[in-house]
């Protein structure tokens, strides 16, 4: 997933119009950073932020083969 979305903010940054390489390079250089914090850390904050404390709410919705939650 971070591959895609890595060669997505290529093709943007290829786009905009930069008026030197470096700040070109600056700019993708942000786009990967931003990408490759959301895709790592995002499981963890849904983990702790949403699953943890809602997890009797959410858990018989995603049990769509009947298999772990028996009431």
């Amino acid at each position: 997933m971070s591959s895609v979305l890595v060669s997505i903010a290529t093709k943007l940054n290829d786009y905009e119009n930069y008026e030197t390489q470096p700040a070109y390079d600056v700019a993708l250089t942000q786009k990967i950073f931003i990408i490759n914090f959301i895709t790592s850390y995002l499981p963890i904050f849904l983990t702790a932020f949403v699953y943890v404390p809602f997890a009797s709410r959410i858990v018989p919705y995603l049990d769509v083969f009947h298999l772990t939650v028996r009431p």
